[in-house]
């Protein structure tokens, strides 16, 4: 009998150790990561690729980032990290989304660290992957250029990408793709990459890279694969996305997070031409939401469709005054909100969105100013935020789509400054 017990505790004790070790075989992938902290100003270890591209440039550069990432952390991450322990107290270990994010990785994970899957949505195109390998100095100059000039925006001032810049910003080499974008921003903060993969959708809103669709042909496929890959959209209505599982920086056996980014338009009549996206985004059951810099497009009939994905899948939300329209919080008693900060009057760009019922109970209720930069006010001490958790009587619903852009609900004040919610005029 105790010959069989210790025979027991070996094979569990080797079982544990199998599973360790099986974690630690996960490999992060040299290049992409290399690429990654080079991009980030680091330098590179003894051997490696990038300890042997130098130049003054190169140098001025690394000068460069350390010191606009040391300025923004000290304004924005820090503050947010220690604001955030002190008022967010749900935990978001699965899914965060944030539409009209573009590359913003930063924001997301500062104010939800646990979350496991990050799914961001933008204009932005995918590009190509960036890599230092074959790469002459003078190329990786001229992309460095391009990095800097993507860059500018919000790790200066702002803390935000600007949209009418980004298209030409954003894309033009490899680099300032949005691969290189986010995989800067991954290694900046403390990450390694594992794999980073160009993906599309198929009609069952399954992930399909672009290494299985190049097997579409293949003699060697597999007929599980081959019916995936045969319910993948002809190419012009694709969805086009990125996927880039990452972890902490030489930790092996630290969770691994997967990061989704979406390229596209998500107005009503071009997010029903891509039903596999929206499938997607429902495929995640409930989840966190985050809105910044949202150019106050759920405000618009045209883009009701994926407030009313936000609406019914979110369990808690994070936003700035031009995310959802307060009157969607205070009319729905299944919300509890805190504010915090100032409403200012939206820039003028955004004039009718002036919201005089959230102007009134934010000067009312708000619990104190923010010591960080959010939305389109971006001093600190002026930017708002609402914080908005479900009561236990939540259930997540289905969302209804109009799939028109003209049909709709649009919320919008008069020229005396009176809110209106219906159809514009």
């Amino acid at each position: 009998m105790k010959v069989r017990i210790l025979i027991v505790l070996i094979s569990l004790t080797f079982n544990s150790i199998s599973c360790k070790e099986a974690e630690k075989r996960i490999e992060a992938n040299k290049d992409l990561t290399e690429t990654a902290r080079f991009l980030a100003g680091f330098n590179g270890e003894e051997g490696n690729a990038s300890s042997k591209i130098t130049s003054e440039y190169i140098s001025d550069y690394k000068k460069w980032i350390n010191k606009a990432w040391d300025k923004y952390q000290s304004k924005n991450l820090d503050p947010i990290k220690k604001w955030r322990d002190s008022n967010i107290k749900f935990e978001t270990k699965g899914t965060l989304f944030y539409p009209f994010s573009g590359p913003d990785i930063l924001n997301a994970s500062t104010f939800f660290p646990q979350a496991s899957q990050y799914i961001l949505m933008g204009l932005e195109p995918i590009g190509t992957v960036p890599s230092l390998k074959g790469k002459k100095v003078k190329d990786v100059e001229k992309g460095l250029k391009h990095l800097q000039g993507a860059l500018g925006e919000i790790l200066g001032k702002y803390n935000y990408f600007i949209t009418q810049y980004m298209g030409y910003r954003i894309g033009t080499h490899s680099f300032n793709g949005i691969g290189g974008v986010l995989m800067m921003f991954l290694a900046r903060t403390n990450h390694e990459i594992i794999s980073l993969d160009k993906i599309t959708l198929n009609s069952d809103a399954e992930v399909v890279t672009h290494r299985e669709l190049l097997k579409l042909k293949s003699k060697d496929i597999s007929p599980e694969l081959k019916v995936k890959l045969k319910k993948v959209p002809r190419k012009k209505r694709r969805v086009r996305g990125i996927k880039i599982v990452y972890r902490q920086y030489k930790s092996a056996t630290s969770d691994l997070k997967t990061l989704y980014y979406f390229s596209g338009d998500i107005s009503d009549e071009s997010f029903a031409k891509n039903p596999e996206l929206s499938a997607f985004f429902l495929s995640q059951g409930e989840f966190t939401s985050m809105s910044k810099a949202a150019s106050y497009l759920m405000f618009n009939s045209s883009f009701d469709d994926i407030r009313s994905i936000v609406l019914a899948r979110s369990r808690n939300i994070l936003q700035g005054q031009s995310g959802l329209p307060y009157h969607y919080f205070s009319k729905d008693k299944t919300w509890n909100v805190k504010m915090y900060g100032q409403f200012i009057k939206p820039v003028y760009h955004f004039y009718y969105a002036c919201q005089p019922d959230l102007a009134k109970a934010v000067k009312k209720e708000s619990l104190g100013n923010l010591p960080f930069s959010y939305d389109y006010h971006f001093k600190p001490g002026k930017s708002f935020l609402l914080l908005g958790e479900k009561t236990k009587e939540w259930k997540i619903s289905d969302p209804k789509f109009d799939k028109k852009n003209k049909k709709g609900t649009t919320t919008y004040c008069t020229k005396e400054g009176l809110l209106k919610i219906g159809v514009a005029k």
